[in-house]
């Protein structure tokens, strides 16, 4: 299995939801924090920090590919943490090309 890099552009898991994110993580030592909820505002998938930089996971189930407004949606919360916070996006159906070629403006996300 490739190592997991913050220079991935398109990652795409085709596993079990029961243990995904979690055991992608630990099959790769990254430490990661489970789900939680702000108050009734925000609602984060996990969290984990690799190379210095903390990520906020947002991991999408769903039998449809997410558009562009789902991940701009997504970077516009990770704007709203510290700037060495970036964001990844997971999608077990993937992404369209476009939406990843739209997507690589969003400085602070990977898709």
């Amino acid at each position: 299995m490739a190592p997991l890099t913050a220079s991935t552009i398109c990652l795409q898991i085709h596993c079990d939801r029961i243990y995904a994110p979690h055991g992608l993580f630990k099959l790769h030592d990254i430490p990661y924090q489970p789900p939680y909820r702000k108050g009734t505002v925000e609602e984060t998938d996990g969290f984990f920090t690799f190379r210095g930089f903390d990520y906020l996971l947002e991991a999408r189930w769903r039998k449809t590919q997410p558009p562009i407004g789902d991940l701009r949606a997504f970077s516009g919360k990770v704007k709203a943490k510290i700037e060495s916070t970036r964001g990844l996006f997971l999608s077990i159906p993937g992404f369209r090309k476009e939406v990843v070629d739209e997507a690589a403006t969003l400085s602070n996300l990977i898709p």
